[in-house]
């Protein structure tokens, strides 16, 4: 799937999952969670990638960047799922 880091940063700085944005981080605070997902995406076969392995990719990284359990995982899942939808219809 060919989708930009600059693409899913502009997701996720428009969901701003955890809020950090609209506290005043700085504009690239989820770059680097951006970069992880553009990469794991790029390794996948595009005719396979549905919406539910996107948000299972995004879940991942932001469980290994934010350091969440299941618990904040579940809480995150709707987001995870609105990130997925929003890369899915760039592709």
């Amino acid at each position: 799937m060919h989708v930009t880091t600059q693409q899913i940063d502009a997701v996720l700085r428009k969901l701003d999952i955890e809020g950090y944005i609209g506290f005043g981080a700085p504009e690239d605070e989820y770059e680097s969670e951006a970069e992880s997902i553009a990469q794991a995406l790029a390794s996948l076969d595009e005719t396979v990638l549905a919406e539910d392995t996107i948000a299972q990719i995004v879940a991942r990284v932001w469980a290994q960047s934010f350091n969440l359990d299941s618990a904040g995982l579940a809480l995150r899942q709707q987001a995870f799922e609105t990130v997925a939808r929003d890369i899915r219809s760039m592709s």
